[in-house]
């Protein structure tokens, strides 16, 4: 609004951009999964390992509205991806909301003592820890390395696909065992 109602045209058109990536990223979270056979958890991960890996070389002195590009695309990608826990919805992007749903919850269990309350504070509270121990690591990783620290990102992101893959194989045996099992309950029967 400010650039609109400043006339800073230049300004406006390189926001509108921005959410235009953010909004097509949306998009693209809803309709892949719904035309696509496609594992969009894996596909988010392996595009931001690439966002990462490309926004290390850009140059100091760009502008950084449009350095930033790729990132409300993956950003807004990741969000839709990743949006709860244990169906909780949770931002993975920002901590304002999970910060009312960790005291929310805290005064919740308080006065009612349901351990369900406890349970979604303990979630709130991890994120909200996490989190901010990453934009704390990146703040000092970009007063020692600069635009480069961002490939410290790499890291857990690369932890991710180990962990979304042993989640694949948990799934798979789990699924095993369960046909296995309904193969035997068949045959008892029989």
């Amino acid at each position: 609004m400010t650039d609109l109602l400043g006339g800073n045209w230049m300004g406006l058109l390189l926001r509108l951009a921005a959410l235009l990536l953010f909004v097509l990223a949306i998009i693209a979270a809803v309709l892949l999964p719904r035309f696509y056979k496609v594992n969009l958890r894996l596909g988010c991960i392996v595009l931001e390992l690439m966002v990462v890996t490309a926004l290390g070389f850009f140059p100091k002195d760009m502008n950084p509205m449009v350095a930033l590009y790729p990132v409300f695309f993956i950003m807004a990608l990741q969000w839709c991806t990743f949006g709860n826990v244990n169906g909780y919805a949770s931002s993975t992007t920002f901590s304002t909301n999970n910060l009312k749903q960790f005291v929310s919850a805290l005064c919740e269990y308080y006065c009612d003592k349901d351990r369900k309350q406890l349970e979604k504070a303990k979630i709130y509270g991890v994120t909200l820890l996490f989190y901010h121990l990453g934009v704390g690591a990146a703040f000092v990783a970009s007063l020692f390395l600069g635009i480069p620290s961002v490939w410290i990102c790499l890291i857990p992101l690369c932890l991710s696909l180990v962990f979304l893959e042993a989640e694949r194989i948990r799934l798979k045996v789990r699924a095993s065992q369960v046909s296995l099992q309904t193969a035997r309950n068949i045959s008892e029967n029989c």
